[in-house]
C-alpha cells in the first residue's frame, strides 16, 4: 500500500523532529479519542509539513467529531496562515468538507 511507504518515510523524518508522534504513526488509519492528549498542540506543525498532511487528510475520514472539534480550536487562531501554507492548505479544504454547518460558520467567522 502507497500510505505504508509515505508513513515508513515520515516516521524516519519525524523520529529526528519530535518524538510524540512516534507511538502514533497508525494516525493515518484513525486518530482516537484517547490520543489527543498527547497530539494537542502539535496538530499545527504536523499538517504543515507534507507527508503530515496527506497523513492527517486520510484520518479525517475515520475520526470521530470530537477529533475534529478538537482539531478545530487549536487551528483556529491560524486559520489565514494554514490557508496559504504549502501543504497544509489541503488539508484545511479536506478538514471544512467534514465540519458541520455550525462549525463551518465558525470556520468562515475565523477567515
Amino acid at each position: 500500500m502507497m500510505y505504508k511507504t509515505y508513513i515508513i518515510l515520515w516516521k524516519k523524518t519525524l523520529m529526528k523532529r519530535n518524538k510524540i508522534f512516534e507511538n502514533y504513526i497508525k494516525v493515518y488509519e484513525k486518530i482516537e479519542e484517547e490520543q489527543l492528549q498527547d497530539l494537542k498542540g502539535h496538530f499545527i506543525k504536523f499538517i504543515t509539513s507534507q507527508n503530515g498532511s496527506r497523513i492527517m487528510q486520510i484520518a479525517l475520514s475515520n475520526s470521530s467529531y470530537i477529533v475534529l472539534e478538537t482539531i478545530l480550536h487549536e487551528i483556529e487562531n491560524n486559520l489565514k496562515e494554514l490557508l496559504v501554507d504549502a501543504y497544509a492548505n489541503y488539508f484545511i479544504q479536506r478538514f471544512y468538507e467534514f465540519l458541520k454547518l455550525d462549525h463551518r460558520l465558525f470556520f468562515l467567522e475565523k477567515v
